[in-house]
Protein backbone atom coordinates (compact mmCIF):
# COMPACT_ATOMS: atom_id res chain seq x y z
CA UNK A 1 0.00 0.00 0.00
CA UNK A 2 1.18 3.51 -0.76
CA UNK A 3 0.97 4.71 2.83
CA UNK A 4 1.40 8.48 2.19
CA UNK A 5 -1.54 8.43 -0.23
CA UNK A 6 -3.76 6.58 2.22
CA UNK A 7 -2.80 8.96 5.01
CA UNK A 8 -3.61 11.95 2.80
CA UNK A 9 -6.98 10.46 2.02
CA UNK A 10 -7.62 9.83 5.71
CA UNK A 11 -6.77 13.46 6.40
CA UNK A 12 -9.44 14.50 3.92
CA UNK A 13 -11.90 12.24 5.71
CA UNK A 14 -11.07 13.85 9.04
CA UNK A 15 -11.55 17.27 7.52
CA UNK A 16 -14.99 16.26 6.31
CA UNK A 17 -16.09 14.79 9.63
CA UNK A 18 -14.47 17.40 11.84
CA UNK A 19 -17.06 20.13 11.41
CA UNK A 20 -15.93 21.44 8.02
CA UNK A 21 -18.46 19.53 5.88
CA UNK A 22 -20.78 22.52 5.58
CA UNK A 23 -17.94 24.66 4.24
CA UNK A 24 -16.48 22.05 1.93
CA UNK A 25 -15.56 23.48 -1.48
CA UNK A 26 -15.37 21.99 -4.91
CA UNK A 27 -11.62 21.52 -4.64
CA UNK A 28 -12.05 19.09 -1.75
CA UNK A 29 -14.67 17.15 -3.71
CA UNK A 30 -12.45 17.17 -6.79
CA UNK A 31 -9.50 15.82 -4.77
CA UNK A 32 -11.65 12.98 -3.42
CA UNK A 33 -13.08 12.20 -6.86
CA UNK A 34 -9.57 12.03 -8.29
CA UNK A 35 -8.61 9.47 -5.64
CA UNK A 36 -11.69 7.28 -6.16
CA UNK A 37 -11.45 7.34 -9.97
CA UNK A 38 -7.79 6.34 -10.10
CA UNK A 39 -7.88 2.57 -10.56
CA UNK A 40 -4.18 2.44 -9.70
CA UNK A 41 -5.06 3.28 -6.10
CA UNK A 42 -5.67 0.36 -3.78
CA UNK A 43 -9.30 -0.36 -2.80
CA UNK A 44 -8.60 0.92 0.73
CA UNK A 45 -7.62 4.33 -0.63
CA UNK A 46 -10.58 4.56 -3.00
CA UNK A 47 -12.97 3.38 -0.26
CA UNK A 48 -11.66 6.01 2.16
CA UNK A 49 -12.17 8.72 -0.47
CA UNK A 50 -15.75 7.59 -1.09
CA UNK A 51 -16.39 7.37 2.65
CA UNK A 52 -15.23 10.98 2.91
CA UNK A 53 -17.60 12.03 0.13
CA UNK A 54 -20.43 10.42 2.08
CA UNK A 55 -19.43 12.44 5.12
CA UNK A 56 -19.81 15.60 3.02
CA UNK A 57 -23.47 14.75 2.44
CA UNK A 58 -25.21 17.19 0.12
CA UNK A 59 -21.98 19.18 -0.23
CA UNK A 60 -20.53 16.32 -2.25
CA UNK A 61 -23.40 16.11 -4.75
CA UNK A 62 -21.14 17.08 -7.67
CA UNK A 63 -19.51 13.64 -7.29
CA UNK A 64 -22.80 11.81 -7.84
CA UNK A 65 -22.08 10.89 -11.47
CA UNK A 66 -18.72 9.42 -10.45
CA UNK A 67 -20.37 7.37 -7.72
CA UNK A 68 -23.05 6.14 -10.12
CA UNK A 69 -20.39 5.00 -12.56
CA UNK A 70 -18.92 2.88 -9.78
CA UNK A 71 -22.33 1.52 -8.81
CA UNK A 72 -23.20 0.56 -12.41
CA UNK A 73 -19.77 -0.89 -13.25
CA UNK A 74 -19.76 -4.73 -13.49
CA UNK A 75 -16.06 -4.80 -12.65
CA UNK A 76 -16.63 -2.85 -9.44
CA UNK A 77 -19.34 -5.34 -8.50
CA UNK A 78 -16.94 -8.22 -9.12
CA UNK A 79 -14.33 -6.61 -6.90
CA UNK A 80 -16.97 -6.01 -4.21
CA UNK A 81 -17.80 -9.72 -4.12
CA UNK A 82 -14.14 -10.56 -3.67
CA UNK A 83 -13.41 -8.03 -0.92
CA UNK A 84 -16.18 -8.57 1.63
CA UNK A 85 -14.74 -7.75 5.03
CA UNK A 86 -14.12 -4.94 7.55
CA UNK A 87 -15.12 -1.41 6.57
CA UNK A 88 -11.81 -0.49 4.92
CA UNK A 89 -11.83 -3.63 2.78
CA UNK A 90 -15.49 -3.63 1.76
CA UNK A 91 -14.57 -2.04 -1.55
CA UNK A 92 -15.60 1.09 -3.45
CA UNK A 93 -18.90 -0.41 -4.64
CA UNK A 94 -20.25 -0.72 -1.10
CA UNK A 95 -19.13 2.75 -0.09
CA UNK A 96 -20.62 4.26 -3.23
CA UNK A 97 -24.00 2.96 -2.02
CA UNK A 98 -23.55 4.53 1.40
CA UNK A 99 -22.24 7.84 0.04
CA UNK A 100 -25.12 8.23 -2.39
CA UNK A 101 -27.61 7.66 0.42
CA UNK A 102 -25.91 10.28 2.56
CA UNK A 103 -26.44 12.89 -0.16
CA UNK A 104 -30.17 12.87 0.56
CA UNK A 105 -33.19 13.65 -1.68
CA UNK A 106 -31.08 15.77 -4.03
CA UNK A 107 -29.57 12.52 -5.33
CA UNK A 108 -32.90 10.92 -6.29
CA UNK A 109 -31.77 10.28 -9.85
CA UNK A 110 -29.63 7.50 -8.34
CA UNK A 111 -32.76 5.52 -7.44
CA UNK A 112 -32.86 3.35 -10.63
CA UNK A 113 -29.22 2.32 -10.19
CA UNK A 114 -29.77 1.49 -6.52
CA UNK A 115 -32.88 -0.57 -7.31
CA UNK A 116 -30.98 -2.51 -10.00
CA UNK A 117 -28.16 -3.15 -7.52
CA UNK A 118 -30.56 -4.83 -5.07
CA UNK A 119 -29.82 -8.53 -4.82
CA UNK A 120 -26.50 -8.37 -6.68
CA UNK A 121 -24.61 -8.87 -3.40
CA UNK A 122 -27.25 -9.82 -0.78
CA UNK A 123 -25.19 -8.75 2.29
CA UNK A 124 -25.19 -5.21 0.86
CA UNK A 125 -28.99 -5.06 0.42
CA UNK A 126 -29.60 -3.38 3.82
CA UNK A 127 -27.23 -0.58 2.80
CA UNK A 128 -29.17 -0.17 -0.45
CA UNK A 129 -32.46 -0.04 1.45
CA UNK A 130 -31.07 2.60 3.81
CA UNK A 131 -29.82 4.68 0.88
CA UNK A 132 -33.18 4.50 -0.88
CA UNK A 133 -35.01 5.53 2.27
CA UNK A 134 -32.73 8.53 2.67
CA UNK A 135 -33.18 9.57 -0.95
CA UNK A 136 -36.92 9.04 -1.12
CA UNK A 137 -38.00 10.01 2.40
CA UNK A 138 -40.37 7.04 2.49
CA UNK A 139 -40.02 5.80 6.08
CA UNK A 140 -43.66 4.95 6.74
CA UNK A 141 -46.60 3.15 5.17
CA UNK A 142 -48.26 6.37 4.01
CA UNK A 143 -45.10 7.46 2.22
CA UNK A 144 -44.63 4.05 0.61
CA UNK A 145 -48.24 3.96 -0.62
CA UNK A 146 -47.64 7.38 -2.11
CA UNK A 147 -44.50 5.98 -3.72
CA UNK A 148 -46.64 3.49 -5.65
CA UNK A 149 -48.20 6.49 -7.43
CA UNK A 150 -44.90 8.18 -8.28
CA UNK A 151 -44.14 9.10 -11.88
CA UNK A 152 -40.70 7.49 -11.44
CA UNK A 153 -40.78 3.70 -12.01
CA UNK A 154 -37.72 3.32 -9.78
CA UNK A 155 -39.59 4.87 -6.88
CA UNK A 156 -42.64 2.68 -7.53
CA UNK A 157 -40.44 -0.42 -7.67
CA UNK A 158 -38.78 0.45 -4.36
CA UNK A 159 -42.17 1.12 -2.72
CA UNK A 160 -43.64 -2.13 -4.03
CA UNK A 161 -40.67 -4.11 -2.74
CA UNK A 162 -40.50 -2.39 0.66
CA UNK A 163 -44.23 -2.68 1.40
CA UNK A 164 -43.85 -6.45 1.72
CA UNK A 165 -42.01 -5.85 5.01
CA UNK A 166 -44.92 -3.91 6.52
CA UNK A 167 -47.07 -5.64 9.15
CA UNK A 168 -50.38 -4.63 10.66
CA UNK A 169 -51.54 -2.49 7.69
CA UNK A 170 -52.95 -5.22 5.48
CA UNK A 171 -56.23 -3.40 4.78
CA UNK A 172 -54.40 -0.48 3.17
CA UNK A 173 -51.32 -2.20 1.75
CA UNK A 174 -52.75 -5.31 0.06
CA UNK A 175 -55.31 -3.51 -2.16
CA UNK A 176 -52.72 -0.93 -3.22
CA UNK A 177 -50.25 -3.65 -4.20
CA UNK A 178 -52.91 -5.57 -6.12
CA UNK A 179 -53.84 -2.40 -7.97
CA UNK A 180 -50.18 -1.82 -8.87
CA UNK A 181 -49.81 -5.46 -9.93
CA UNK A 182 -52.71 -5.06 -12.34
CA UNK A 183 -52.28 -1.57 -13.71
CA UNK A 184 -48.70 -0.28 -13.36
CA UNK A 185 -47.24 0.48 -16.80
CA UNK A 186 -43.87 -1.02 -15.83
CA UNK A 187 -43.66 -4.82 -16.01
CA UNK A 188 -40.98 -4.99 -13.27
CA UNK A 189 -43.19 -2.99 -10.90
CA UNK A 190 -46.19 -5.20 -11.71
CA UNK A 191 -44.18 -8.34 -10.98
CA UNK A 192 -42.70 -7.08 -7.70
CA UNK A 193 -46.08 -5.71 -6.58
CA UNK A 194 -47.72 -9.10 -7.19
CA UNK A 195 -44.99 -10.89 -5.22
CA UNK A 196 -45.28 -8.37 -2.39
CA UNK A 197 -49.07 -8.67 -2.29
CA UNK A 198 -48.82 -12.44 -1.89
CA UNK A 199 -46.23 -12.08 0.89
CA UNK A 200 -48.28 -9.41 2.69
CA UNK A 201 -51.37 -11.66 2.62
CA UNK A 202 -49.36 -14.63 3.87
CA UNK A 203 -47.88 -12.55 6.67
CA UNK A 204 -51.27 -11.19 7.71
CA UNK A 205 -52.81 -14.68 7.81
CA UNK A 206 -49.92 -15.86 10.01
CA UNK A 207 -50.30 -12.84 12.31
CA UNK A 208 -54.03 -13.44 12.74
CA UNK A 209 -53.48 -17.18 13.27
CA UNK A 210 -51.19 -16.34 16.19
CA UNK A 211 -53.89 -14.11 17.67
CA UNK A 212 -56.27 -17.09 17.70
CA UNK A 213 -54.27 -18.28 20.71
CA UNK A 214 -54.63 -15.01 22.64
CA UNK A 215 -55.94 -15.26 26.20
CA UNK A 216 -58.64 -12.65 25.47
CA UNK A 217 -61.69 -14.14 23.75
CA UNK A 218 -62.47 -10.83 22.08
CA UNK A 219 -59.07 -10.83 20.38
CA UNK A 220 -59.60 -14.42 19.23
CA UNK A 221 -63.05 -13.58 17.87
CA UNK A 222 -61.84 -10.56 15.93
CA UNK A 223 -58.90 -12.53 14.54
CA UNK A 224 -61.20 -15.28 13.31
CA UNK A 225 -63.53 -12.74 11.74
CA UNK A 226 -60.63 -11.02 9.96
CA UNK A 227 -59.43 -14.35 8.58
CA UNK A 228 -62.88 -14.97 7.19
CA UNK A 229 -62.78 -11.64 5.39
CA UNK A 230 -59.50 -12.61 3.77
CA UNK A 231 -61.11 -15.64 2.15
CA UNK A 232 -58.85 -17.98 0.20
CA UNK A 233 -55.87 -15.74 0.99
CA UNK A 234 -55.99 -17.09 4.54
CA UNK A 235 -55.75 -20.75 3.52
CA UNK A 236 -52.60 -21.24 5.60
CA UNK A 237 -54.58 -20.35 8.73
CA UNK A 238 -57.11 -23.19 8.36
CA UNK A 239 -55.23 -25.56 10.73
CA UNK A 240 -55.28 -22.85 13.41
CA UNK A 241 -59.01 -22.32 12.83
CA UNK A 242 -59.61 -26.08 13.12
CA UNK A 243 -57.89 -26.03 16.50
CA UNK A 244 -60.11 -23.17 17.65
CA UNK A 245 -63.22 -24.98 16.42
CA UNK A 246 -62.18 -28.11 18.31
CA UNK A 247 -60.82 -26.64 21.54
CA UNK A 248 -61.83 -23.01 22.18
CA UNK A 249 -63.86 -22.57 25.36
CA UNK A 250 -65.90 -19.64 24.03
CA UNK A 251 -68.90 -20.65 21.87
CA UNK A 252 -68.94 -17.32 19.99
CA UNK A 253 -65.28 -17.67 19.03
CA UNK A 254 -65.90 -21.24 17.86
CA UNK A 255 -68.87 -20.13 15.76
CA UNK A 256 -66.95 -17.29 14.10
CA UNK A 257 -64.00 -19.59 13.45
CA UNK A 258 -66.34 -22.10 11.80
CA UNK A 259 -67.80 -19.35 9.62
CA UNK A 260 -64.32 -18.13 8.71
CA UNK A 261 -63.24 -21.62 7.70
CA UNK A 262 -66.26 -21.92 5.39
CA UNK A 263 -65.45 -18.58 3.75
CA UNK A 264 -61.86 -19.66 3.18
CA UNK A 265 -62.41 -23.23 2.00
CA UNK A 266 -66.00 -23.20 0.83
CA UNK A 267 -66.63 -26.16 3.12
CA UNK A 268 -68.00 -26.55 6.66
Amino acid sequence: MRRPLLLACAALLLACTGGRAAAADEKLVADLVKLLNDRKNKPEVRSTAIHALGALGWSGISALDDLLRILDDPEERRLARETLGPWDTMGPWYYAIEAIGQMGPGAQRAVPSLVKAKGVIPPFDPAIDDALRNLLHLPDVTGLLGGLRSADPGVRLFAARTLRTVSGDYAAVYPALIQAAKTDPDSDVRGVAAESAALVAKGEAARLARLLKDSDENVRLLAAKALGKMGILAADAVPALNEVIAKDTDPDVKAVAQSAKKKITGKD
